[in-house]
């Protein structure tokens, strides 16, 4: 489980937690990162990124922004 925040005024949604071993733990989310993409698709709201999670799909790619490194592509492994 990933914790998402949104905050106002800006174009990118907040990873307040990732759970310990969770797909999204081990594909390298990390707290403080922030989701800029998903699935090719920018993301600016909490609601743009829940909307692009749904769905049947067994990989997911996100682009996050990270202090220090800039944006980092991430493929999470769906568990079905």
């Amino acid at each position: 489980m990933v914790t998402v925040m949104n905050r106002k005024r800006e174009t990118r949604v907040l990873i307040t937690d990732v759970e310990t071993n969770s797909p999204a733990a081990r594909a390298g989310v990390m707290t403080g990162d922030y989701v800029v993409s998903c699935k090719k698709k920018d993301v600016t709201t909490t609601r743009d990124l829940l909307g692009l999670l749904g769905g049947v799909e067994r990989e997911i790619e996100l682009v996050v922004e990270r202090r220090g490194k800039g944006r980092v592509p991430i493929r999470i492994m769906v568990e079905v």
